[in-house]
């Protein structure tokens, strides 16, 4: 599974994504995080599909995959989502407010988690 963490620059994606991925290992799951905001670039089409590419093949052998990223453009995110559908891997894109703690956005993508059956 991949969980796309998105919001407006400052808005704790990658915070959110640390918590959240130290309370999916607690729970015995393998996870990896794929910050591509911090390398040069992150925001082109191309970083952006190369990050959902390795994704797709990080999720599709078992992973739970967060990656926290500014919100892309709209052509490259689409063309990361039809990857994963194709595959047949789990992807679910959460937009962040900025208003929350990283734990606050942990806890709610948890819930979030749990809700759509992705983990029990």
């Amino acid at each position: 599974m991949t969980v796309w963490l998105t919001g407006p620059p400052g808005a704790g994606q990658p915070a959110a994504a640390g918590v959240l991925a130290e309370r999916l290992r607690g729970a015995g799951r393998r996870v990896k995080v794929l910050d591509i905001d911090g390398t040069p670039g992150a925001r082109s089409d191309g970083q952006v599909r190369r990050a959902g590419l390795a994704a797709e093949v990080l999720a599709r052998n078992g992973f739970v995959v967060l990656v926290p990223a500014v919100e892309a453009a709209a052509d490259a995110h689409a063309v990361v989502r039809r990857r994963h559908r194709r595959s047949g891997t789990a992807f679910l894109d959460v937009p962040l407010a900025d208003a929350q703690s990283a734990a606050e956005s942990a806890a709610m993508l948890m819930d979030l988690l749990v809700e759509r059956n992705f983990i029990r």
